[in-house]
């Protein structure tokens, strides 16, 4: 490569980086979410305070958190290692994570340019890339899988299927003696990626995609195929790992309760809602306003969505068919199988869609925007420059406003409520999220709304505090003995035995009342002696 060329290429990856950067750079400030999993990743898993052989052992054999992902596990205690319980550190992880991804997508997209479009000179295909990674670098639509920490494995596993692809261009692309490196490297790339998220259990089908367009290594373009037998079998390892992690995944959700059984939900409905995320993905990255945290299920869908997705892959390969042109197939195939692993056919949570599953899905798309704006460049390129730089501008300020919203529990879950109708199982984290930030009334007043819709111990144990912290003593001890009682029946805790005492004993300190504040951590180390909270308090209190 000139040395124009790359000088060029690192500029233009450190602009992309600065922009990024600055898009979300709020996020250094922001806390822990612990109502919305921060607390069971980071806070309630003490196997990652020291990087241990047992705890490493730990990271790779556990299904905590309904899945299997032992280097999400490994950076979590990488960075417990450098920054300690700051929160900053690790959202600085994400931040850095996620300019590497677009760096990486940048240079990804200039090679699969050049690529496909020979006619298409260095520059061209530079702005073409460029386009395509501002998509990825600034786009509001992938706040979620920056701005949460236990979103750790988004960035972490696109990191390592972009190394993945970058290798496997080169294999494709490399003499005979020098492929087996490179084949090796796309494997151990895949690997590392399945390890930190099970979203790319695809990855076999997804190299068969680039084999077809731009590489076109098969039968589809005969002059530079290689052989059917060829793709296939060296394909087959990509596919026993995806498929590997895809049933360790459904064993560890099933394990866990988190798959919604068919009488719950119907294939129909399943199919409806599936169709209904596609074209969610799609509008929010045309339309990029009103991301929200949590899409609730719905369940009164129609049909159109399923029939656009239909229209549009028929089109799609007509015209491939016709026209022997793939760019568009490939893309809209990409889109519909990389996302397929999350797309509610197998149906977990309550979400029906979720922002984060777009950031890999949607890099196709990007990419086919970027090579259809660069193309004809000339033809009206003020127009078109004037239309990057006012979308640029646009974008930047929507990512930096909506990372404010991740900025702590009380923000994030207001914000949520404002938008849907909350359940009375929505209720109890924004009540949660009310108590942490000390405004106990208004914690009070969501937690019993909660507990009169259907009372469980998820409400009534943080009532318990809620009412300790206003010092409302008889409903204190009313809701404390009933919580106490089921709390020696119920197998699944929203707080240990430890914690909740520790809770009390914390609320008691701050009332100055040290004395009550002792007395409860002791108890609260009765149940675990490694407490570290607990042994912070009484140290605090000497």
């Amino acid at each position: 490569m000139p040395k124009k060329n790359a000088i060029l290429l690192i500029t233009i990856s450190l602009f992309l980086i600065l922009l990024t950067f600055t898009a979300y750079q709020s996020v250094l400030s922001h806390k822990f979410l612990l109502t919305w999993d921060d607390h069971s990743y980071l806070a309630n898993t003490p196997q990652l305070q020291s990087v241990t052989p047992e705890n490493v052992y730990w990271m790779f054999t556990t299904f905590k958190m309904a899945n299997w992902h032992p280097f999400q596990w490994l950076s979590f205690a990488m960075d417990f290692a450098a920054y300690g319980d700051n929160s900053s550190g690790f959202h600085l992880t994400n931040l850095i994570f996620h300019c590497l991804n677009v760096v990486l997508w940048f240079l990804l997209a200039y090679r699969l340019l050049l690529i496909a479009s020979p006619t298409l000179n260095t520059y061209e295909a530079m702005g073409g890339a460029f386009i395509a990674a501002l998509l990825l670098a600034i786009h509001p639509q992938h706040v979620e899988s920056v701005a949460w920490v236990s979103e750790r494995k988004d960035v972490l596993f696109l990191f390592f299927l972009l190394l993945c692809f970058h290798s496997y261009v080169s294999y494709a692309r490399a003499e005979v003696a020098h492929q087996t490196r490179h084949y090796i490297i796309t494997l151990l790339a895949a690997s590392f990626s399945l390890m930190s998220k099970p979203m790319p259990i695809t990855v076999g089908v997804l190299l068969l995609l680039l084999d077809i367009y731009p590489l076109r290594r098969s039968f589809l373009t005969p002059t530079t195929a290689v052989s059917n037998l060829r793709l296939i079998v060296e394909k087959i390892p990509f596919l026993i790992l995806g498929f590997a992690v895809a049933l360790m995944t459904l064993f560890a959700q099933y394990q866990s309760g988190a798959v919604a059984e068919l009488h719950e939900l119907s294939l129909i409905e399943r199919i409806l809602n599936a169709s209904q995320s596609y074209i969610h993905y799609l509008s929010k990255a045309v339309f990029p306003i009103l991301f929200l945290p949590l899409y609730p299920f719905k369940t009164d869908l129609p049909l159109y969505p399923l029939l656009i997705i239909v229209i549009m892959t028929i089109l799609t390969l007509y015209q491939a068919w016709k026209f022997q042109r793939y760019a568009f197939l490939t893309a809209w195939l990409f889109y519909l199988i990389s996302a397929l692993p999350i797309i509610g056919i197998l149906q977990v949570g309550m979400q029906a869609a979720a922002d984060r599953y777009a950031y890999l899905p949607l890099l196709a798309i990007y990419l086919l925007i970027g090579g259809l704006l660069i193309q004809h460049w000339q033809r009206y390129r003020w127009l078109k420059l004037g239309g990057v730089i006012a979308v640029t501008l646009l974008l930047w300020n929507l990512t930096a406003q909506q990372t404010l919203i991740w900025r702590d529990d009380l923000t994030l879950r207001r914000y949520n409520d404002a938008f849907i109708d909350p359940t009375p199982s929505l209720k109890i984290p924004l009540g949660m999220a009310y108590l942490n930030a000390g405004y106990h009334q208004q914690a009070i007043k969501e937690l019993e709304l909660s507990n009169q819709i259907t009372a469980n111990i998820n409400s009534e144990c943080p009532l318990v505090l809620a009412y300790l912290a206003e010092q409302r003593w008889e409903d204190y001890r009313a809701m404390w003995q009933t919580c106490f009682s089921k709390m020696l029946v119920t197998p699944k805790l929203p707080m240990q035995f430890d914690e909740i005492y520790f809770y009390q004993a914390l609320i008691m300190a701050k009332q100055n009342q040290p004395d009550t504040a002792k007395a409860l951590a002791n108890i609260a180390l009765t149940f675990n002696l490694e407490n570290k909270n607990a042994l912070g308090l009484l140290e605090a209190l000497k």
